[in-house]
């Protein structure tokens, strides 16, 4: 709990100082949430190069909008409600905002995770058995994630992979509570379904 604290107060000084236009503490801030907004877009957009253009976006225009931020909510969430707009923003541009490509079978193999949910490099260190087996759940749950309906995937993220309150991702996707916990529900039913009949069970 008092890390947690110093953390936050380390934050809100760098909030202060970079709405003062001190480029350090600005360099910092994106330095502390890169990782893991790249990792957000990457699973909105499902494309490296979009993820990458979407989070140089996010942070200019979260940068740029600082002096307008207000401590109404975390600065987390304000900065994935700036990412969660860009990402649709270029969803659209790429005519994708309402329907997902499909996945092959034989694409599970090749849906990989390119940082862990702390934002983290993954580990290419030697798997033992039981590691193997978790990774083929995780890359067969990751697989059924990208099959998801883009706005039901962002819920799953945001809760599981972020750590965000519903009332946190109401705000950043603009609907009401209700929602985020209907679209969770619809998430995990179809994710289940999914994983379900790629393990050959009913």
């Amino acid at each position: 709990m008092e890390k947690q604290q110093e953390h936050t107060d380390l934050e809100k000084e760098l909030i202060q100082r970079a709405q003062k236009g001190n480029t350090i503490a600005a360099e910092q801030l994106y330095a502390r949430y890169h990782n893991r907004i790249f990792s957000y877009l990457w699973r909105m957009t499902q494309n490296r190069l979009l993820a990458e253009d979407a989070a140089q976006e996010t942070f200019f225009k979260g940068i740029k909008g600082l002096k307008n931020y207000r401590e109404k909510g975390t600065f987390k969430s304000w900065l994935f409600k700036i990412a969660y707009n860009e990402g649709l923003r270029i969803l659209k541009k790429e005519r994708k905002y309402f329907w997902q490509k499909p996945v092959n079978e034989n694409d599970n193999e090749n849906i990989e995770v390119p940082w862990q949910s702390d934002g983290s490099p993954m580990n290419p260190t030697p798997l033992s058995d039981d590691v193997m087996i978790e990774k083929e759940q995780q890359r067969a749950m990751e697989a059924a994630l990208a099959r998801l309906p883009v706005k039901e995937r962002q819920v799953v993220v945001l809760r599981i992979h972020e750590g965000l309150s519903f009332q946190e991702i109401s705000t950043i996707m603009n609907c009401s509570i209700n929602t985020s916990l209907g679209r969770m529900h619809n998430a995990v039913r179809r994710m289940k379904k999914m994983i379900n009949k790629g393990a050959g069970q009913p």
